[in-house]
């Protein structure tokens, strides 16, 4: 007599040939689809779906078909017990109702957060050097010196004078992050592996957190550090802001023009956290008029939609969304969200990182 597997719906893919897929697919019964419209799914709950009990939620989950929210939920599959995704963030899921239905939902921690901090250090050094903009035009003149006498050409030095690539131009001057000061907004695992890598190229690092950390805690880093209750007391000395954490109604707008009175002139803004946390409007008008000299921004307010604005002006990078991007991240995610499935239908067991 056949036991009739657990039915477990897989929205987006996974690395097939994990050793971890392979045996949960030797206990689970695996359906993979993907999401077209909301209707349809509501649709596919009541058919072909109706006897799920796990959903496995990649990174984009619901969100293409725009969030699991009260329609869904009350048409959800009597037997589904648990939702788990990969992404750190659930944004698009309405907590309240899923937990009145009896669905567990769990995200994943921080596995990324190396990952996230490479790509903040690579923003860093962009934000200070502005390597992108010799690159970019070394590629039109295919010459080193006059690459650098193009870039420099509105400054006050002109091409008889040497280019040594110190300055592009009368907005733009090339300096260290040495001794700089960073102002890391969200002090969790991200924030911390993002304060490391700053610190080893001689960054003062300062940091918002809720909380203040103790002093053992402080000790333990490995690297002097200063603690700012919010970013309103800390923006006064940003040399950089870099913005690590979660969007929620508390942090919308969190930097906004009365914010960027406060930076000094040429601050620069790096954002891998949630778009939401920045008014882009004042972002953009403060990059025109000189008052931020750099953004590096992997998020933002409207996506997946990107200002042009954002994107035609050299003094940002955009990059979409991919700070913890990686096959490892990628795999490792995945192994965390089949272990929390197992651990509830097979196992009984609270999941990690539940959120409800």
């Amino acid at each position: 007599m056949s036991i009739t597997k657990p039915k477990v719906l897989f929205l987006g893919d996974l690395n097939e040939d994990l050793i971890e897929y392979k045996e949960f697919k030797q206990k689970f019964d695996c359906i993979f689809t993907t999401l077209t419209t909301r209707e349809q799914l509501v649709k596919d709950f009541q058919t072909k779906y109706s006897n799920i009990q796990a959903i496995y939620g990649s990174w984009l989950g619901f969100h293409l078909i725009g969030g699991f929210n009260k329609e869904l939920i009350e048409n959800a599959p009597l037997n589904l017990k648990i939702i788990t995704v990969c992404s750190v963030g659930y944004d698009g899921y309405d907590i309240e109702s899923m937990t009145n239905k009896g669905i567990i939902l769990t995200n994943t921690p921080s596995i990324g957060a190396d990952h996230v901090a490479d790509t903040v250090l690579y923003f860093t050094l962009s934000s200070f050097r502005f390597f992108q903009n010799f690159q970019n035009e070394l590629k039109f003149t295919k010459n080193t010196i006059k690459s650098r006498i193009k870039l420099q050409q509105n400054n006050h030095l002109n091409e008889n004078n040497y280019a040594f690539g110190h300055i592009i131009n009368k907005n733009f001057k090339i300096n260290s992050p040495k001794d700089k000061n960073v102002i890391i907004v969200g002090f969790g695992n991200i924030g911390i592996k993002i304060a490391k890598r700053l610190f080893s190229i001689g960054m003062k690092i300062n940091y918002v957190k809720r909380n203040k950390l103790s002093k053992l805690q402080e000790l333990n880093l490995g690297f002097p550090v200063n603690f700012f209750p919010n970013l309103k007391e800390a923006a006064p000395i940003a040399d950089l802001i870099i913005l690590a954490l979660p969007g929620s109604p508390e942090t919308r707008h969190m930097l906004n023009k009365n914010i960027i009175d406060l930076l000094p002139t040429n601050s620069r803004i790096i954002n891998v956290g949630r778009g939401s946390i920045i008014n882009e409007k004042d972002l953009i008008e403060a990059l025109e008029n000189g008052k931020i000299s750099f953004a590096g921004l992997d998020v933002f307010e409207n996506e997946p939609q990107v200002p042009q604005a954002l994107l035609n002006k050299e003094n940002v990078i955009c990059t979409p969304h991919i700070a913890g991007s990686t096959v490892e991240n990628f795999d490792e995610s995945a192994i965390y969200c089949l272990k929390n499935i197992e651990n509830v239908l097979l196992q009984g067991k609270n999941p990690s990182s539940k959120v409800n």
